[in-house]
């Protein structure tokens, strides 16, 4: 609402005409008159007075509003991306205008209608509007240089992220690197951008060695999440699906070849695990779990395992150069020791220390480590 039509509106709820307010202001009623329509607006000397004899205060007859909170924003914002949608441009326009008018310093009015502006520019250059799209396109990546500079980073980070994102369109590759480095790890993961940036500058290297860390670092992560899932399903007493699970965890690392992720943790989860297996358990069962242990151990003991040349994915990969004998025993030994007190020792074990060829195969395991 206007200061005119607040003063209007509080004048006429006071019962009192345009010259009564005046002579009691010790102004003209045609001053009023011009107030409330818009045309001036009272001395500043005047507001205090003029507050009091309407019962306000001068706030109110500025019409000034706090920010506006970001469920206000948001619902604002929504209607006018709709007006966008049905192509209502001018209309949408001026009402994003007008809400910049009232909170010219909101970041989050800045960033929110910077971005729909962004979206609108190439709806605008879909349906052959050229002035419309100009006139968006630099609307909107002024509102977004500005929310860039927020000290609230859950403005400025996003802000600066679609800038990225613009100065990627306009093939302005060098601006876009040097903004992708402004934005913390903690709100992108950077690695999930730089192939597509390298690509569109035809860095075709660069981009190779970016997605080849990239789907390790994802391949690895799954199979450790996976491992946790196993863990969980024998909590749940689930053994079923943890069999299952492992089995598949078992041939996906196999099929990717992950250097240095072993095959064999999920498989030894459920193996150690004897709370629901038989009073008596046959030989041909122990055989296979002290196979899988020794297999689990030999893993780890072989370099070969930790080159990514050994898989198709990680080929071109660097890697460090090949471990000397007896450093592998000291990078994973407390992982063998834990598996070697597991055997001994716990409680869940124990069917395997009941095995006729216990303490041959148990020398066996620690025999491997040594040769680590």
């Amino acid at each position: 609402m206007k200061t005119g039509e607040v003063i209007r509106n509080l004048r006429k709820e006071k019962n009192l005409t345009q010259e009564q307010m005046a002579d009691m202001l010790g102004v003209s009623a045609p001053a009023v008159n011009k107030w409330e329509n818009g045309v001036s607006m009272p001395d500043v000397a005047l507001l205090g007075p003029l507050a009091r004899l309407l019962d306000t205060d001068i706030n109110t007859i500025l019409d000034f509003r706090a920010e506006l909170s970001k469920e206000e924003v948001s619902r604002l914002c929504a209607e006018i991306s709709m007006k966008l949608i049905q192509k209502n441009y001018k209309e949408a326009y001026e009402q994003g205008e007008e809400l910049l008018k009232n909170d010219p310093g909101s970041g989050y009015l800045s960033l929110q209608l910077g971005s729909i502006y962004n979206g609108a520019a190439v709806m605008a250059g879909e349906t052959d509007n050229g002035e419309w799209k100009q006139k968006f396109a630099e609307k909107g990546q002024k509102l977004l240089d500005y929310a860039s500079k927020s000290q609230d980073r859950s403005i400025s980070d996003p802000a600066i992220y679609y800038n990225v994102i613009n100065a990627m369109n306009q093939e302005d590759f060098q601006k876009a690197e040097e903004l992708l480095n402004q934005i913390p790890d903690t709100y992108i993961k950077k690695d999930d951008i730089y192939p597509g940036l390298y690509m569109r500058q035809k860095k075709y290297q660069e981009s190779k060695k970016v997605l080849e860390n990239l789907m390790l670092s994802k391949a690895a992560s799954l199979v450790s999440s996976m491992d946790l899932y196993i863990e969980t399903c024998m909590n749940l007493e689930d053994r079923e699906r943890a069999g299952k699970i492992a089995e598949l965890q078992y041939d996906l690392a196999e099929l990717l070849k992950i250097p240095g992720v072993n095959p064999y943790t999920g498989q030894l989860t459920v193996a150690l695990n004897g709370n629901e297996l038989p009073e008596k358990v046959s030989e041909e069962y122990l055989e296979q779990i002290w196979e899988l242990l020794e297999n689990f151990i030999e893993y780890y003991m072989e370099p070969e395992h930790s080159k990514c040349e050994n898989s198709l994915l990680f080929q071109t990969m660097e890697t460090k150069e090949r471990q000397e004998k007896g450093e592998r025993q000291k990078m994973y030994g407390v992982l063998m020791e834990r598996v070697l007190d597991s055997v001994e020792h716990q409680e869940e074990s124990a069917f395997l220390r009941e095995d006729k060829n216990y303490e041959k195969r148990l020398q066996r395991l620690k025999e491997l480590c040594r040769q680590g």
